[in-house]
């Protein structure tokens, strides 16, 4: 740590910049963890070797916008922060936070937008507000930032949950995790039927009769409230137990607690969302369950790089692509205070991912601007199949790729292309133009195409002039991509990519986002 400053105007002077919060310090350390850590066991997952932060040994700056126990902060405290780390040389400024937006000219987009400008790189969290459409939180809207949206891990810390012949493997998080073991009756929610759908009824938010679950191990589906709140209501039913059903595609994630008052020492665990209709028609008909929380086991996965279902989407409010990347935000052991370690979700997760993988660009290639750092990750990123979607405004590039950015030979700014709206019935055209650097350090010859993959009807087109050109390393050029829309074009959004290829090396694509809309519809996008 070479920096330490605090920031709270409220009432100056109260606080320091000692960090007594742990999500600041999970954050750090998976930015800059050394090299070779292991986590020790502690009653919740087994010991774990091997851990290292994205760029190890990383100098680290503490600019402390949420000092003690603080749970917001001022856009103008967090502002002054992102000033003073320009000012005070960083190189990479990582803020896993946000809030609304507020307006065009929103002071943290604004200020984060100057830090890029001034040649500091900017990674930002989309935010936890998804699946739902123009849901990118401030500053992560900032254009010239790195936003991070989630993807999941291909790991988690569980327990077996016994079924008859059956075993399920669920995650265990900050509840009690059935130690000592529980055998009990099984029971759905409130009595739902195995076939009920996930909603109201089934997520346990709302209070039933004491009683109602009295010695049994209930099965409560995941959203709308805290897992605090869902495990408290099960206890007040008279459950001995919970199993907390995942929402979301890929594995079962760590319940966190929500910090209130009487916090539920019920055991409760969670099953994957694969897990649902076997263990709902297992309750359905009464069966015993028998949950073992005495030890617990790291599980591997293939889970890895579905889109976390709370990451917040985009577009921007301007019809910008946000996010940029995603990378993992579910299922993160790092540090936390007291020389522990925790697993935490959440985009906040995902965002030092891009911070770290930022740093060792900058370390490898400490001319580049940040916009060619931003390029190298994007444009090189992975779209993997598991993500569900190819559109820009979920995922952006794709699931960060370091080894790929590395060895990039190629740049593109801007990193993606968003040529936001084209009237209905118009027939008009729109133009990017794209600067392409050439980083591999010899002459190269690139060929480029552009193409609209997916759209709500035919008569969107993309293309791309001039489709080669030959740089020398280190040299630039002009590349002017064009989207065409015909007068019949149906209204909905249109999305492809910008695919750059070397002569020698791996091609780069950056994506590509148009809406046919009026530009008097200042309403959500559908």
């Amino acid at each position: 740590m070479i920096v330490a400053r605090v920031y709270f105007t409220g009432k100056p002077g109260s606080f320091t910049a000692q960090a007594l919060q742990d999500h600041g310090t999970h954050v750090s350390g998976t930015i800059a963890g050394v090299n070779g850590t292991t986590a020790p066991a502690n009653g919740k997952f087994p010991a774990v070797t091997g851990l290292s932060g994205v760029a190890p040994k990383a100098f680290l700056g503490n600019y402390n916008v949420f000092p003690g126990q603080t749970g917001n902060a001022t856009s103008h405290d967090i502002a002054q922060a992102i000033e003073d780390a320009v000012k005070d040389g960083m190189d990479v400024i990582n803020m896993s936070l946000g809030g609304g937006i507020n307006g065009f000219k929103d002071q943290l987009t604004v200020a984060s937008n100057r830090a890029a400008n001034a040649g500091v790189v900017v990674a930002i969290a989309a935010g936890n507000s998804g699946p739902g459409v123009n849901t990118v939180e401030s500053p992560g809207q900032a254009a010239d930032a790195i936003t991070a949206c989630a993807s999941t891990n291909n790991h988690f810390f569980g327990i077996p949950v016994i079924v008859a012949a059956t075993t399920f493997g669920a995650a265990v998080g900050d509840f009690n995790a059935f130690d000592p073991a529980v055998t009990a009756q099984l029971a759905n929610w409130n009595g739902t039927a195995a076939t009920a759908a996930a909603g109201a009824a089934t997520q346990a938010c709302t209070p039933i009769p004491a009683g109602t679950h009295t010695g049994k191990i209930v099965v409560i589906d995941r959203g709308v409230c805290t897992f605090s709140t869902k495990i408290r209501n099960a206890r007040n039913a008279g459950a001995f137990g919970v199993l907390v059903v995942n929402n979301a595609p890929g594995d079962p994630a760590a319940m966190g607690q929500d910090g209130t008052a009487d916090q539920p020492a019920t055991p409760a665990v969670m099953l994957a969302q694969n897990d649902r209709g076997a263990i709902r028609g297992a309750a359905a008909t009464n069966a015993s369950a028998t949950a073992n929380g005495t030890s617990f086991a790291e599980v591997l996965t293939n889970n890895q790089n579905f889109l976390a279902g709370f990451s917040s989407r985009g577009p921007a409010n301007l019809l910008d692509i946000k996010p940029d990347v995603c990378a993992p935000g579910v299922n993160v052991l790092s540090s936390v205070l007291g020389n522990r370690f925790a697993m935490f979700q959440g985009t906040s997760m995902a965002t030092p991912h891009v911070a770290g993988s930022s740093a060792l660009l900058v370390q490898l290639h400490p001319d580049w601007t940040p916009a060619m750092v931003k390029s190298a990750l994007v444009d090189t990123a992975t779209r993997a199949a598991n993500l569900g979607t190819t559109n820009p405004q979920n995922i952006g590039g794709g699931v960060i790729n370091l080894a790929a950015a590395t060895s990039t030979h190629a740049v593109l700014e801007p990193a993606t292309l968003s040529f936001r709206k084209i009237e209905p019935e118009s027939g008009q055209s729109k133009t990017i133009s794209v600067t392409l650097t050439n980083v591999s350090g010899a002459s190269q010859t690139y060929t480029a195409t552009a193409a609209v993959t997916v759209g709500a009807s035919t008569g969107v087109a993309a293309s791309v002039s001039p489709a080669s050109v030959t740089l020398g390393a280190g040299e630039s050029a002009t590349l002017n991509v064009t989207v065409n829309a015909d007068k019949a074009a149906a209204s909905g959004q249109y999305w492809g990519r910008l695919t750059v290829t070397p002569a020698s090396g791996a091609a780069i694509a950056a994506p590509l986002w148009v809406a046919i809309r009026t530009f008097t519809d200042a309403g959500p996008l559908q």
